[in-house]
């Protein structure tokens, strides 16, 4: 318990230092040089712990955190609070004779309290609350700020935004419709004459592994096969090579697929 205290009491002055819009930054240490940053999420990544019990605590609070980031886009560091006390509760609890299974049921009806207690005091995000959060955001550059609440309005709920860093000293907005993707086939067999092959009405498959094997591609080949109709396009950030690429290649000269 002392070891656990002891995480917790440092886990937890990590969370005060980085919480909130007046928060201070941490300096961390990486093989390509020091970043200066007070972002939660940047922060969770970088917690590799050689201690086996804190480094559960770290990956239970990883784990969290990055759902809290994919579902909102933010409150890493609420979660990391949160998480903290349920962890140090939870443990309590089972030191004093609580059974496991009866903790989880009870977390689960708690987790689903406080969600309704939370739908009740939540409201529609206004303009003037997207420029204070873009504002803290951007740590006080106006802007900055301002690019981001224009950008939010005309994008809607739907829109996706990304931010880069520029070469020059001014700030630029650049709205896009539709999604642009580098085209650029693992092949030049898939090309038709003029350069371009036109795929209507086609199955998408984004994949982020390497293909190399029959069995990478066996799946997709198939499904694909269902819908003879429909090409199949594949967007990967990753490379066709060896044998899925030649199985591909081969289904598309006997007309079994159109990739």
């Amino acid at each position: 318990m002392r070891e656990l205290e002891a995480s917790y009491r440092e886990l937890w002055y990590l969370a005060s230092i980085i919480y909130g819009p007046n928060s201070s930054n941490v300096l961390l240490q990486r093989a390509s040089g020091c970043l200066f940053v007070n972002d939660g999420s940047t922060v969770l990544r970088e917690l590799k712990s050689q201690n086996r019990l804190r480094a559960v605590i770290e990956s239970t609070i990883q784990q969290a955190s990055l759902k809290t980031r994919e579902d909102c886009g933010d409150g890493t560091t609420t979660t990391l609070i949160l998480t903290l006390v349920l962890l140090r509760e939870g443990f309590k609890a089972i030191a004093a004779g609580t059974q496991v299974p009866q903790l989880i049921d009870q977390l689960r009806k708690a987790s689903t309290y406080v969600c309704g207690i939370l739908s009740d005091f939540s409201k529609p995000v206004e303009e003037s609350d997207l420029k204070h959060l873009a504002l803290i955001s951007s740590k006080g550059e106006h802007e900055i700020s301002e690019h981001i609440v224009q950008a939010v309005l005309e994008v809607g709920e739907d829109g996706f935004i990304s931010i880069e860093e520029g070469k020059g000293v001014g700030v630029t907005t650049d709205y896009r419709v539709g999604m642009k993707i580098p085209t650029i086939p693992c092949s030049h067999a898939f090309l038709s004459g003029d350069s371009k092959k036109p795929l209507e009405g086609c199955l998408v498959a984004t994949v982020q592994t390497p293909m190399s094997s029959f069995e990478d591609i066996r799946d997709l080949l198939e499904c694909s096969s269902q819908w003879k109709d429909n090409p199949l396009l594949i967007v990967t950030t990753s490379y066709v090579t060896g044998i899925a690429l030649d199985t591909i290649l081969l289904n598309n000269s006997k007309g079994l697929s159109d990739c």
